[in-house]
């Protein structure tokens, strides 16, 4: 008699314990899908945001997108020519820190020294996002840089300094401390 009420006390907790699986479970699954799909995004938004960030142009970008079917999400092939005078390295260093930055890593990084070319796997755990073929092309040119002036404090002297400026051949914005004598 004890093992009959041991065999069914076993067999209650067992069923409670699916029924719980079964309410929970699903919606598990579904929240870890849609947390993967994010991260998949966020990461590679955020190697689309470094690469405008160093000004490389649309035209200069091949993609391809492969849909993984064991991980429900794509895969982007980006084939990327680089300007000569853009050092690979320090691309790749800005593509690593974005992709850290937004929850991923690099999975694998190959050099080809005697291409000009860099392969770089982005993802999280070992699911990829994006393979990144960069190759340097001797006929692009890299937008060097801006520079930004910012002249200070201007209200308390006459105009003669700020007339000198606006003759300057580039945009300049003046700062100008209000309520001073001459801040009109």
């Amino acid at each position: 008699m004890k093992r009959l009420k041991l065999t069914i006390f076993f067999l209650f907790i067992s069923f409670i314990i699916l029924i719980i699986k079964s309410l929970t479970g699903p919606s598990d699954l579904k929240d870890s899908e849609e947390r993967r799909i994010s991260l998949a995004e966020s990461i590679d938004n955020a190697v689309e945001d470094c690469l405008k960030e160093y000004d490389i142009q649309e035209k200069w970008i091949r993609r391809n997108t492969i849909q993984d079917r064991n991980n429900n999400i794509e895969k982007n092939i980006k084939s990327i020519r680089i300007p000569d005078d853009l050092s690979i390295p320090v691309l790749n260093l800005s593509i690593t820190k974005a992709v850290i930055g937004s929850g991923g890593r690099i999975i694998e990084g190959n050099e080809i020294t005697n291409r000009n070319r860099l392969i770089i796997t982005v993802g999280y755990d070992n699911v990829v996002v994006d393979s990144l073929i960069l190759t340097k092309d001797k006929k692009l040119t890299h937008k060097k840089g801006k520079i930004a002036i910012i002249i200070d404090d201007f209200g308390s002297d006459n105009g003669n300094i700020i007339e000198e400026y606006l003759k300057f051949p580039e945009i300049i914005t003046f700062s100008i401390i209000p309520g001073n004598k001459y801040s009109k």
